[in-house]
């Protein structure tokens, strides 16, 4: 079977978790849900990490995503960079090449909201308030396949709904 590669960018406090998680519960068949924070803040536990041990959980990460793509999963892949991150190891091109050497159908999804309505967001979690620089930074260049899905007065449920007119 052939796969499928969702990646959901955006800024932090945009819903990309959540969108990646609610897509997860709508498709049948074999489906993996690859988070780079998981794998960048979750499998190396311990505090002070150096730009190694971000490479390491990168690679982590793209070992993965190419096991499930061999496979002929559905795969979401949530947070990875057009530009390099402080950390020069989350490229985005990297998930697109395996997506592509696979002959997976990839949707680019980038979740994109005003500065006012990601503050918002972020105050009703327990997370630090997403610093304007890295915001900015999220959107300073977009790719051509990427489809915005604007995020201003929106709940979940409706960014959903359009997710699932662009897959």
């Amino acid at each position: 079977m052939k796969p499928t590669l969702i990646i959901i960018r955006g800024s932090p406090a945009t819903g990309k978790s959540t969108l990646a998680r609610n897509l997860t519960k709508k498709f049948d068949g074999k489906t993996a849900l690859l988070i780079v924070d998981e794998f960048r803040w979750v499998m190396t536990a311990h505090k002070n990490r150096d730009k190694k041990d971000y490479s390491v959980s990168f690679d982590n990460f793209l070992y993965a995503l190419e096991n499930y793509l061999k496979l002929g999963y559905t795969i979401i892949v949530e947070d990875v960079w057009i530009r390099k991150h402080k950390d020069n190891a989350t490229s985005i091109k990297k998930v697109i090449y395996l997506g592509n050497k696979y002959n997976a159908k990839i949707h680019q999804i980038l979740l994109k909201g005003s500065w006012n309505t990601v503050k918002h967001i972020n105050t009703l979690r327990p997370m630090v308030l997403p610093q304007k620089e890295l915001y900015e930074k999220v959107y300073s260049k977009n790719i051509k396949a990427e489809v915005i899905i604007d995020i201003d007065d929106k709940k979940p449920n409706q960014i959903l709904k359009e997710a699932f007119k662009i897959i």
